[in-house]
């Protein structure tokens, strides 16, 4: 995952968003994870709940 976030959202400067509605990883059950990643690359994250699914935004 970080070297998609480092050449997407660092390199390239765009933004990745993911979405956990169509697999078994749960976005909002390793938010914490998400969010150290997001901190250590100095980069931002927004984490959205849709109902049980959510989606995660990764920027610069």
């Amino acid at each position: 995952m970080k070297s998609v976030l480092t050449h997407t959202v660092k390199e390239l400067g765009l933004q990745l968003t993911i979405d956990d509605s169509n697999t078994d990883f749960s976005i909002i059950e390793n938010q914490a994870m998400l969010l150290e990643t997001a901190t250590l690359m100095r980069i931002q994250v927004k984490i959205v709940e849709q109902g049980r699914n959510a989606t995660a935004t990764f920027f610069q």
